[in-house]
This record gives structure tokens, sequence and C-alpha cells, in this order.
């Protein structure tokens, strides 16, 4: 239905529409945090939502789970970022899936430990 005062209310309505349903999404993401392997979740001033997924029990490892939903889920886009050193020492690269969420941008991601880049680069 079209409000009388225009289309700006109705931009706004659908607005803070959006932004509920993140907080509804959010919500049920941090309730299966125990299942899914669900960690930080966090949300950037233009609404990105970033969600960590982290090791849980016996379930496959965060890279396998991403790996799994990309090959499962058509409209998902896996990125494989270039490696880094962690604070540890040890290398990896970050793995992020771009979800498809009407209305957000919403990516999943973990860190996969690899072997040091430069090494195998001089085998």
């Amino acid at each position: 239905m079209r409000s009388a005062l225009g289309p700006s209310l109705d931009a706004g309505r659908s607005r803070l529409a959006l932004q509920r349903a993140a907080l509804r999404m959010t919500d049920d993401w941090l309730a299966m945090g125990h299942i899914l392997g669900v960690g930080t979740i966090t949300v950037s001033p233009t609404g990105a939502v970033m969600v960590h997924v982290e090791p849980v029990g016996a379930l496959p490892s965060p890279p396998a789970r991403l790996r799994a939903l990309w090959l499962g889920w058509d409209a998902a886009q896996l990125e494989i970022r270039p490696p880094v050193r962690l604070h540890s020492g040890a290398w990896a690269q970050q793995i992020r899936l771009q979800v498809p969420v009407p209305g957000f941008d919403m990516t999943l991601w973990c860190y996969e430990r690899i072997a040091n880049p430069h090494l195998l680069a001089s085998a």
C-alpha cells in the first residue's frame, strides 16, 4: 500500500522492514550457533553481515562446511583470499562464501590453515 506521504516514507518503511528482518535473521544465527559453528557476527554501517564460522565438535572443519554449502547453493559465490600470516606465525587463507539473502550483503567466512606459501613456491 502506498503512503499518502510519498515515496520517501515508503522507502524509509522498506529500510526499517529490512533492518527488522536482519535482526531476526541474526537472532536465528545466534540461536543455532552451537550447532552450525557460528562465532562472531558483525554488521557494518553499510549493512553488510559477516558471519565467522568456527570449529564445533564432530562437525566437519569450517572450510569443509563452507565448500559443502557452496556446492549445494547455486547462487552462492566462493572466494579464496590470498595467504596471510596469522599472529601465531601460521599461514592461512580466508575463505568467504557470499550467500544469497534478499536485501542483504551476507558473507560466511573462516580461515583455512595452509603450508607456508613461500616454501611451497621454492620447492
